[in-house]
């Protein structure tokens, strides 16, 4: 299994024990993702501390108010490191409130020109700003030239299509899980080729661990809950899983 999105370098998580297991777990390889400056480097230091885990880069839009030009500059250098994988996670959330929406927008568009000269594909976070992400992602398409993933996938089916049209993978942590949760339409609408799993831990425990400490080991839930969607085995998924985040990392 790979977990394509874990915020390792959390203090709330174990990152070394976490590692230390990831064979008996399962677990093939981690990407630790980062949301500001700060968790950026913490991420890539862990990466080039561990062999089976990978970094992403880059500033949340719920911390774009941080995102001087500095502070860009230093996210954009850190990207060179061997071990960073992706830049992210990138996008808009308007569900929060914590930025407003005009700055989100500008700082999306400013790292879009950042990661239009790496050869890195792209986290996207996207939460209740459906249409203004399908316009900036229309005028900007130009610039991801090496493929992303909306993560944590929290729309429509039709929102869904939109992205695996233009290629885009669709990520899914421990929400598909919860009882009263409507992602099975939307599990089937995915093509297999762009499908992929994730936690988001420490947040985002799936069932039956919801309200705690989310870890990497609880990927496999995810893909339990999708193969019981698909009526597939689950080391199909695994498998399919794997090979698309191998693929789509380059890891």
């Amino acid at each position: 299994m790979i977990d394509t999105h874990a915020h390792l370098a959390d203090n709330r998580l174990d990152a070394g024990q976490i590692i230390a297991n990831m064979a008996v777990n399962g677990l093939k390889k981690i990407i630790c993702a980062s949301f500001d400056l700060e968790s950026s480097i913490n991420a890539v230091n862990l990466a080039n501390e561990y062999r089976n885990v990978f970094a992403s880069v880059g500033i949340h839009p719920n911390d774009a108010d941080k995102a001087s030009d500095d502070v860009l500059n230093q996210i954009f250098e850190l990207s060179k490191n061997k071990k960073v994988v992706a830049f992210g996670e990138i996008g808009l959330d308007y569900y929060h409130k914590f930025v407003e929406k005009g700055m989100q927008n500008e700082v999306l568009i400013k790292q879009l020109d950042l990661i239009s000269q790496t050869n890195l594909p792209i986290i996207f976070h996207l939460r209740d700003a459906y249409l203004d992400m399908q316009n900036i992602i229309n005028m900007h398409k130009h610039k991801i030239k090496n493929g992303a993933v909306m993560h944590c996938f929290s729309g429509s089916s039709e929102t869904a299509k939109f992205y695996t049209d233009l290629g885009f993978y669709i990520s899914f942590g421990g929400a598909v899980t919860f009882k009263n949760a409507k992602y099975d339409e939307i599990i089937k609408s995915i093509p297999l080729d762009k499908l992929l799993v994730e936690t988001d831990c420490p947040y985002l425990s799936p069932e039956p661990f919801r309200g705690k400490i989310n870890q990497p080991k609880n990927v496999r839930f995810v893909i339990e809950k999708i193969a019981n969607v698909l009526r597939m085995e689950f080391e199909k998924i695994e498998e399919i899983t794997t090979h698309n985040a191998q693929k789509l990392f380059k890891i």
